[in-house]
């Protein structure tokens, strides 16, 4: 999947195009997860590494553990289909303003409970590595400060009775 040069989102058809099915969005995310060669989840191991009958799962020979490329990520656990994720993810990041629980269901021909799981295992895979800018931070469409017009008078130690805090 490449996506586009000039930092736009990837329409619905470039993204429908590589992912047609689960197998599809397995076989992507295990290119992205081991680009170079398949490791261990448990103990990192490279070498004695088989594929186990059901398709998708492997087998250490030096941990004698069997892993996924759903193991130690955010799909974790889930039994929603690695498609499906994808397209969640897809709609959750390319929402201008936000998408709702009760929408992303009925794009996904998922249930709202199961919306509710990939909203928050994103949001809490996303909090994970929140960092402070640093430098120049250029932000778009966003309006901060201005007069404060027809509020409540609020009463606060450095403006005094009825001040507005301008």
């Amino acid at each position: 999947m490449t996506t586009p040069a000039n930092g736009e989102t990837l329409s619905l058809y470039q993204m429908a195009t590589p992912f047609p099915d689960a197998q599809a969005a397995r076989t992507y995310i295990e290119s992205v997860r081991w680009p170079a060669e398949m490791y261990c989840a448990q103990c990192r191991a490279t070498g004695r590494i088989r594929p186990r009958r059901r398709y998708g799962w492997y087998r250490c020979h030096d941990c004698n553990g069997k892993f996924s490329v759903m193991t130690n990520s955010v799909f974790a656990h889930s039994r929603l289909p690695l498609d499906k994720w994808l397209w969640a993810i897809y709609f959750l990041v390319a929402a201008r303003k936000r998408i709702s629980s009760v929408q992303l269901p009925k794009h996904l021909g998922i249930q709202q409970r199961s919306t509710w799981y990939v909203h928050g295992r994103f949001r809490i895979d996303c909090q994970a590595e929140i960092r402070m800018l640093t430098g120049i931070v250029e932000v778009d469409e966003t309006y901060v400060g201005g007069r404060e017009i027809r509020q409540p008078p609020q009463q606060t130690p450095e403006t005094g009775p009825g001040g507005r805090g301008r």
